[in-house]
């Protein structure tokens, strides 16, 4: 009788396997038994192999599939899919909330400056990193920026009633590069006429401005982390005294917008959200 071939891999699963088939040829010794493995496809395949009272049989048997690991040919893709690829292995993105602190204590933090593990997979997943990020977010606005940032996806959150000009400018350089702006929904005409003036004033503060976020009243720790959740189109929003939809205010905001800065080069996207405390695993931004 052939000793039977050994698994191309010294795995658990394959040791009970052979255990098992010699307590069947000891059970079984008039039996005529074979055990072998071969490999199909990147698969391992077990084949049985009974004779017995001259009576043949063969069975087969493939493990389930499983999802692959690594993918060996990645680096012969163009590279146009290559950087795809890379780009959305970007984590979610992220909201950069400054608040008030309310009487609440700062908490010193330690910012890791290693790049994330994707970014290091390759010179393309570097560079594709490096394109996409900044250096933003100094500590206490110095001009060593410790965090670096997605303009494009991130978002920088003032969480303040009004915008502090001396703060603001403890921020600067640094600020500039982010895309999306978060800003409390003003619930009165003055303090949205103050709101517009402070961003929009100065074109440079925000040169590359594309949407602008406004966020509804809340009650959330000046120190938690949020998540954004789009509103729903139904939900009414107090404003100077009315209960208006989301497609009245918007109306509004846009035509106070031209009116007060009619040569304004690129108006920005206005979104409406609600704020939640950020739990794990949230998805929403």
């Amino acid at each position: 009788m052939e000793s039977p071939s050994k698994p191309p891999e010294s795995s658990m699963a394959a040791k009970l396997m052979m255990t098992s088939f010699q307590k069947l040829k000891e059970r079984c010794p008039s039996a005529n038994l074979d055990l072998s493995f071969t490999t199909q496809n990147g698969r391992q395949v077990l084949t049985l192999k009974a004779e017995i009272d001259g009576a043949e049989e063969d069975i087969n048997f493939q493990p389930p599939p499983r999802s692959a690991t690594t993918f060996h040919q990645f680096g012969k893709l163009p590279a146009e899919i290559q950087k795809r690829v890379w780009e959305l292995s970007f984590p979610e993105p992220r909201i950069f909330r400054l608040a008030e602190d309310k009487g609440k204590p700062w908490i010193p933090v330690v910012v890791s400056h290693k790049p994330p593990g994707f970014s290091q997979a390759c010179h393309l997943s570097r560079l594709v990193y490096c394109k996409e990020t900044e250096y933003a977010l100094g500590s206490g606005g110095g001009s060593y920026k410790s965090l670096r940032v997605s303009p494009s996806r991130d978002v920088f959150y003032w969480d303040q009633d009004s915008v502090d000009e001396q703060a603001n400018c403890l921020y600067f350089p640094g600020l500039e590069c982010f895309e999306n702006i978060a800003v409390n929904l003003p619930r009165h005409y003055p303090d949205l006429v103050y709101t517009f003036n402070s961003f929009f004033v100065n074109e440079h503060k925000f040169p590359n401005l594309e949407n602008l976020i406004f966020v509804l009243e809340h009650n959330l720790p000046s120190n938690a982390d949020v998540i954004f959740f789009d509103m729903d189109k139904d939900t009414t929003m107090f404003f100077d005294g009315e209960a208006l939809h989301q497609d009245e205010i918007q109306e509004r905001l846009q035509e106070e917008l031209e009116e007060r800065f009619p040569l304004l080069h690129a108006k920005p996207n206005f979104r409406f959200v609600e704020a939640a405390r950020a739990r794990a695993r949230a998805r929403q931004v």
